[in-house]
């Protein structure tokens, strides 16, 4: 694992991103798909809160200045309108939340990445860049799920 490694991933992750809330505005993160499902807000909340948790907790860096509590988008919250943040408020913490992650991954020397054991993946021991990775493809899991939600909507492919 390089740096150079997560760095990419965390790229073209940003960049999916980026490129699939094309479109969206307020009223559509809002909108609850037919059937069941999360609404974009939450999705993106989610996005979000994870970055914050790879930032903070494996990467050791600081809870980046005015990025609000996002504990409502964990996982087993219900998505919640009422006291959510705004599309935009959201959309506006991704570039902040992207530099940090940037910032926090080129500060841990390259060697640590595999050497440097944080935690356990899948019962088993996992080195530092191991728990960094997996955080890059649970971001990318979501915005999948965000793709699939322009369908559900009637938004069609990106772009």
């Amino acid at each position: 694992m390089t740096t150079r490694d997560l760095i990419t991933s965390l790229a073209i992750s940003q960049n999916q991103l980026l490129y699939f809330l094309n479109g969206f505005d307020e009223e559509l993160a809002f909108r609850f798909p037919e059937g069941g499902g999360n609404p974009l807000f939450w999705i993106l909340g989610h996005i979000l809160t994870e970055r914050l948790e790879a930032i903070t907790e494996v990467a050791g860096a600081e809870h980046p200045d005015g990025v609000p509590d996002l504990s409502q988008y964990v996982t087993g919250t219900t998505p919640n309108p009422d006291t959510s943040l705004t599309f935009a408020e959201l959309k506006g913490l991704i570039p902040v939340t992207y530099e940090v992650q940037l910032a926090a991954i080129k500060a841990i020397p390259e060697a640590e990445l595999d050497t440097r054991t944080w935690g356990t993946l899948l019962g088993k021991p996992a080195s530092l860049g191991q728990q960094l990775l997996t955080y890059s493809l649970h971001e990318m899991y979501h915005i999948g799920q965000i793709s699939l939600l322009r369908r559900v909507l009637g938004m069609g492919a990106a772009g």
